[in-house]
């Protein structure tokens, strides 16, 4: 229950009259449950982030977009992935960026699927799910296997 809107009517509207809280509450599970039904949305990035300062790339995986950017040299010999935690994005690592370009490092941040303006598939759709899910088909049949683990 994270999508702007909801979030939007459920903290910043709080002083309601009771029949307006009722409102508000049933509005917020049609939401809900609309929201469960309808396809997977992606919000476009500005081309320059204005937290790092830095390019947004888009990287097309599986049928999604994953947002990145890079700082420092770009054939420096040492590179570092950071990756953010829940709730956050790329941006949250802005000073760590600059700080390991200035150590020489090639740095990138990335958006996980569902975060920042990487792309947010419905966790509903069996098709996306089966793509994006690294473990799914891990263990299937083939010539080198004797059986298939489930």
């Amino acid at each position: 229950l994270t999508h702007p809107i909801y979030l939007y009517l459920f903290q910043y509207l709080p002083n309601m009259t009771t029949s307006h809280r009722v409102a508000r509450h049933l509005f917020m599970l049609t939401f809900c449950a609309l929201c469960r039904f309808s396809s997977a949305y992606t919000v476009a990035p500005p081309p320059i982030s204005p937290a790092t300062k830095l390019p947004n790339n888009i990287y097309e995986w599986r049928g999604q977009q994953v947002r990145w950017q890079m700082a420092g040299d770009p054939n420096a010999e040492k590179a570092v992935v950071l990756v953010h935690g829940l709730f956050v994005n790329a941006d949250h690592w802005r000073r760590t960026l600059k700080g390991l370009a200035d150590a020489g490092y090639r740095a990138y941040a990335l958006d996980l699927l569902g975060s920042g303006y990487s792309s947010k598939p419905s966790p509903w759709d069996v098709d996306v799910s089966n793509k994006v899910n690294g473990e799914r088909g891990r263990f299937l049949e083939d010539e080198r296997t004797e059986s298939r683990l489930e």
